[in-house]
């Protein structure tokens, strides 16, 4: 599930996820408390196929602002989206991160002990 922007920056990454496959879907914040004592939690009527033991507090996102999508199709189209922009892609491990003067600010990644200089970083994980 992806939260996607405000606006038109977020029409643009649902069109974007879109063409790499997603299923737009509403969504629900849901607070869950047996015997009934979630209820005190409820601030919208819940679809019928929500357990009694869980009540909808929050409406999160709407077929407009929120997608499921598949991973690798989604990661695949941001790639090539990025390198038809002048983007590259190195793969390698990052071996430590690169702070400016201050210390206060990433200025770069070390890649196999290369730097690797930027105006962003990106943390992420996974596969």
């Amino acid at each position: 599930m992806r939260r996607l922007g405000d606006g038109a920056a977020g029409a643009a990454q649902l069109r974007l996820a879109c063409r790499a496959g997603c299923r737009r879907l509403g969504t629900l914040g849901v607070a869950c408390r047996a015997g009934g004592a979630a209820a005190a939690y409820s601030r919208f009527d819940a679809p019928d196929w929500l357990d009694a033991d869980a009540a909808v507090y929050a409406e999160l996102g709407s077929e407009h602002s929120t997608a499921q999508v598949h991973p690798k199709q989604f990661t695949d189209a941001l790639l090539a989206a990025a390198m038809a922009r002048g983007a590259s892609l190195r793969t390698g491990t990052v071996t430590g991160i690169a702070l400016a003067g201050d210390g206060r600010a990433v200025r770069g990644v070390f890649v196999d002990e290369d730097l690797v200089e930027g105006d962003a970083a990106v943390i992420a994980m996974g596969p």
